[in-house]
């Protein structure tokens, strides 16, 4: 069960909290995989800070958030 998965603007990063391990998708506005991450199960943050300005989804195990970088 996903907790929490929200982009934080002011650190740049993911945060999922989940009672599983498991992936980040994150793709661009025209669908294309951007990168992929792995997350622990317990939390994580995600530093996104190299990835370049631009509109993002990020999307796991049927969870899906939009995020401005």
């Amino acid at each position: 069960m996903i907790k929490y998965f929200y982009y934080n603007n002011s650190r740049k990063s993911i945060r999922i909290d989940c009672n599983y391990p498991g992936t980040i998708v994150l793709s661009n506005v025209l669908g294309n995989i951007t990168r992929t991450y792995s997350y622990q199960a317990n939390g994580q943050w995600i530093n996104l800070s190299s990835l370049p300005s631009g509109t993002y989804f990020a999307s796991t195990y049927g969870s899906s958030i939009t995020f401005i970088k």
